[in-house]
């Protein structure tokens, strides 16, 4: 039976094993930067300081509900101009990023050029924001958007979870995938209005088990966040058949309109 300092001295060695596998790691395959691919001390984070510079950070206050950026002299505590109209069925939204380069090119090719591999720096990027926002706490389930299982089977993945997972590992939240479905395909919403995407999404979305978050606080994490079409029928599902308590909504990046 081990005692106590035994368990410590196997801690440290598996400690220690594992700073030398990462500093192994890191020499064979040295880190790069995500958008020059310029190689970067680890310590740096996924971005070398030059390019971290001109990521398009939403910067000042935001709007509520949101999360859209709000001029200098706007009212913080009311919705803005883009949402106050809308029925988004989340509590509020937020992002690190507005939708611009070089993050909007990051996550395109993350999304159409099969580059799974540029979730990790821009998933590390919404913890650090979520992080610092000191919300999580707040959160007792994090699920991602789904993709309908025809778009799933051609990209490989759906990139809403791989982001969702590094949150999950981060703040040691539990993750539902499984629970949210999208029923049908919904085609490109790029060219439509927020009525028509609200009308195209329409019964997209279900849930295996009615339900199935009952009384839980919900984070819905996707890459992107527009209109807020996508996430307003998500939520509106995982409140009314799913019984959640609240629905948090948390994107890498927010598009200004």
């Amino acid at each position: 039976m081990q005692t106590s300092s035994e368990y410590a001295f196997g801690g440290r060695i598996s400690s220690a094993a594992n700073l030398l596998l990462g500093g192994l790691t890191d020499l064979l395959f040295p880190p790069h930067c995500a958008v020059c691919n310029r190689s970067i001390d680890i310590r740096e984070g996924r971005f070398c300081a030059e390019c971290r510079a001109g990521l398009p950070f939403v910067s000042g206050n935001r709007c509520p509900k949101c999360g859209h950026e709000l001029g200098e002299y706007a009212a913080v505590h009311t919705r803005c101009h883009s949402c106050a109209d809308k029925t988004l069925h989340f509590r509020s939204a937020t992002a690190p990023f507005r939708y611009e380069e070089p993050v909007r090119g990051l996550i395109l090719q993350m999304k159409l050029a099969r580059r799974p591999d540029l979730a990790a720096p821009l998933a590390d990027a919404l913890a650090d924001h979520l992080e610092k926002e000191g919300t999580m706490g707040e959160t007792d389930v994090i699920v991602p958007v789904p993709l309908h299982w025809r778009r799933h089977l051609h990209r490989g993945y759906n990139q809403a979870l791989l982001i969702a997972r590094t949150i999950s590992r981060r703040f040691d939240v539990k993750l539902d995938s499984r629970s949210l479905r999208r029923l049908r395909p919904t085609g490109t919403q790029t060219s439509l209005t927020m009525q028509s995407r609200l009308d195209n999404l329409a019964g997209a979305f279900g849930l295996r088990r009615n339900g199935a978050f009952r009384g839980l606080r919900v984070l819905l994490i996707d890459d992107v966040l527009t209109t807020g079409a996508t996430c307003a029928e998500c939520s509106r599902v995982l409140m009314r058949a799913g019984s959640a308590r609240a629905v948090r909504v948390a994107t890498v990046a927010r598009t200004m309109l």
